[in-house]
């Protein structure tokens, strides 16, 4: 078993559980492209800067949601963000 991740908390967010909060943050009205987190949920791009660029898009635009999302992506490691990367986060139809 691996030690603690520096500036990660121990108890950060399970990987299927943001891929849930992402397919359903895609569900939502307005955001079938990723919403105000669309560069980082529709274009891949996973670092800290670009999640925190969102959130504060978010934020400045009342998206609860997209706040409450980018903090959970924020929470993962780099390993754990190329399995949100790679998972199929578009509602089916």
């Amino acid at each position: 078993m691996r030690g603690p991740i520096p500036d990660k908390p121990v108890d950060r967010p399970r990987v299927p559980d943001v891929i849930a909060l992402a397919r359903a943050y895609y569900a939502k009205p307005g955001n079938r492209v990723g919403g105000n987190l669309h560069i980082v949920l529709d274009d891949g791009n996973m670092e800290d800067q670009h999640i925190e660029w969102c959130r504060q898009l978010a934020q400045n635009a009342g998206d609860v949601d997209g706040v409450a999302l980018a903090d959970k992506l924020l929470a993962l490691t780099r390993t754990q963000r190329r399995k949100i990367r790679s998972a199929e986060l578009y509602p089916t139809r």
